[in-house]
């Protein structure tokens, strides 16, 4: 199981597979969400408004619209 989890863009699906893994027992603590507009988490987990400048996750959930696949994933994969 992987001990950090990035979730870019939290919308309705990924919003929910992240309330599901929590529901499942899931630790808050394991997940960093990266989104423009949310204004809350499940869980009480942090939102960060830009991607982290540095760091590394053991997986990436790309949580975006298919359209801004291509802007997105190329500033994502550092943190991979």
């Amino acid at each position: 199981m992987f001990d950090s989890i990035l979730v870019v863009g939290c919308g309705n699906m990924a919003g929910a597979m992240l309330e599901g893994w929590l529901a499942a027992g899931r630790d808050p603590g394991t997940f960093t969400i990266v989104d423009p507009v949310r204004e809350t988490a499940p869980g009480g987990i942090a939102i960060m408004r830009e991607l982290p400048a540095e760091g590394r996750f053991g997986a990436i959930l790309l949580g975006v619209k298919p359209q801004s696949l291509a802007e997105v994933a190329p500033q994502v994969a550092p943190l991979a």
